[in-house]
């Protein structure tokens, strides 16, 4: 048995991080495929941004005195659906009744049979990534 390289390690701990399921056996670059897709499907999932100041932060607000830190007010943010977002191989596949490619798809969870869901987030050759998962589950 071969050890892990660090930077294989690395990759399948930001695997698991973003949601990315895959089997043992995937090479480097369609993990690192994978995880890239992933990631960048969460940076612009929706209800996910890159504000400076999340709700609740403080800003400097500099006044005669000199600099002070305000209280943003700002809306409270939104809770994001339990979707699943899900990209495919580029000669496209089929899984759940449903076709992938390299476009992402966001399919909600509410509209997936138990079978279905499972299938999707089992399936090596898709990038899978679940947002919004309810607590508890």
């Amino acid at each position: 048995m071969t050890d892990k390289s660090a930077e294989r390690i690395d990759l399948e701990e930001r695997a698991k991080a973003a949601g990315v399921k895959f089997a043992g056996n995937i090479g480097d670059e369609s993990l690192k495929e994978r995880v890239e897709a992933a990631e960048a499907a969460a940076n612009t999932a929706p209800g996910t941004s890159d504000q400076e100041n999340p709700v609740g932060s403080t800003e400097q607000v500099v006044s005669d005195e000199g600099p002070v830190l305000a209280e943003v007010q700002t809306a409270p943010a939104t809770e994001i659906p339990h979707v699943l977002v899900i990209s495919g191989p580029a000669r496209g596949f089929r899984r759940a009744g449903r076709r992938f490619g390299p476009q992402q798809v966001t399919i909600p969870v509410k509209d997936l049979s138990d079978d279905a869901y499972t299938a999707l987030l089992s399936e090596p050759a898709l990038t899978v990534v679940e947002l919004g998962k309810p607590q508890g589950d």
